[in-house]
């Protein structure tokens, strides 16, 4: 059974990458995926959406399809949810990045209101550049075990970039100078599991955002986009910036 608990975030630690101990948390996406492909009809009703529109971002590596069971409860819940049609996260943030402001824009403009951006991983960091250009356009930012500090450092995949020949310790003083010049002005939302073993749970810390909420979860990394709990409390930050 995952779990969740609200809470302000808690005292800073240095990030440290992800031990490959924590690899077996992340079979519990398996248990989650099946139990959210299961009908409850005695559920707990969440709030509804009212045609909001919400744009959701995949993780680095992945494809919309990954985000097919969050965008069917959300239009459940009547939102107008959409993935965002760009294909695989291949991580090239200079060419997503700019993509992805394209769609959220043609969302807003479409709808005539703000737009809600959910990001899983890296998606919530796109999500986090899309409303730093553009505040505007955007509700608020829902971020799924996203990092905020440190780039791919703190991540399972920064060997992957340190292949691609990126220096890391440029990216993370290029993130926190963002950050800092630039400090997001829209309300998020920030899920985080301690056992996370793709994102350091450290680095999914915003201590910048003036307006924050933090949740941890219980549901492992993958498990974030199809755990029951973790999205009880997606809805729930949903509906608070309505």
């Amino acid at each position: 059974m995952s779990g969740t608990k609200t809470a302000p975030p808690p005292p800073e630690v240095s990030p440290t990458a992800p031990g490959l101990h924590l690899w077996p948390w992340e079979l519990r996406a398996l248990p989650a995926l099946i139990s959210g492909l299961v009908p409850r009809p005695n559920a707990v009703p969440l709030p509804r959406g009212h045609g909001a529109p919400v744009l959701l971002l995949p993780g680095f590596g992945t494809h919309d399809a990954a985000m097919l069971l969050l965008l069917q409860r959300l239009r459940r819940l009547g939102y107008h949810a959409k993935t965002w049609g760009l294909g695989f996260n291949s991580g090239d943030m200079k060419k997503l990045v700019p993509l992805a402001i394209e769609k959220a824009l043609a969302l807003n403009l479409k709808h005539s209101q703000k737009v809600h951006l959910v990001g899983w991983s890296l998606g919530g960091t796109i999500a986090r550049e899309i409303a730093r250009e553009h505040p505007e356009a955007i509700e608020q930012v829902i971020t799924l075990g996203s990092p905020v500090i440190g780039g791919p450092k703190y991540t399972a995949t920064a060997a992957w970039y340190r292949r691609k020949g990126f220096d890391l310790d440029r990216l993370e003083r290029g993130t926190a100078l963002r950050e800092e010049r630039t400090p997001l002005k829209v309300p998020v939302t920030a899920l985080y599991d301690r056992h996370d073993a793709v994102v350091s749970w450290t680095a999914c810390i915003d201590r910048r955002s003036a307006n924050v909420q933090h949740a941890e979860v219980e549901c492992s990394h993958f498990g974030m986009i199809v755990d029951r709990h973790a999205f009880a409390l997606i809805a729930q930050a949903l509906a608070r910036q309505r």
